[in-house]
């Protein structure tokens, strides 16, 4: 009898285990709001015009709460010998989007010179916790035309 109810609640168990639930999702990155400024962006990890690399950079966006600032400047939570160690934050959640990681790689390219960018990618970075979206990676070769 304790063989036939071990085989049963084991079979049970293997068969009410825990499962991902269905996922379904798409990125479109829109380039026309930087080909209109003049700023070349594209894929492929090679051009057919000259170029001189600037550098590789990377945005991420992570999905979080906004820091506590008192003008201007990020509060600081204090550690026991009373050196500033992790920011504080508000209640206001900020959600990560990949054009606010896009916006961030273009800036920084832009104030590094350069006009374009290669080899661009974009990454969605999915918690563990039911696949969720948490924030988003864009990288590439910042170029100079």
């Amino acid at each position: 009898m304790k063989k036939i109810f071990l085989i049963t609640l084991t079979a049970a168990l293997g068969f009410s285990s825990c499962r991902t639930p269905y996922s379904l999702s798409s990125i479109a990155v829109d380039y026309s709001k930087y080909s209109e400024k003049g700023f070349f962006i594209t894929e492929a990890n090679s051009v057919s015009f000259e170029y001189k690399p600037v550098a590789s950079i990377s945005s991420t966006f992570i999905t979080g709460y906004d820091y506590l600032k008192v003008d201007g400047k990020v509060v600081m939570r204090k550690d026991t010998e009373g050196n500033p160690v992790i920011p504080r934050t508000t209640n206001k959640l900020i959600l990560a989007t990949k054009e606010g990681a896009m916006e961030e790689l273009y800036k920084k390219a832009t104030e590094l010179g350069a006009n374009g960018i290669i080899n661009f990618k974009v990454v969605k970075i999915t918690s563990t916790k039911n696949n969720s979206s948490s924030g988003y990676e864009v990288s590439g070769m910042a170029i100079k035309r």
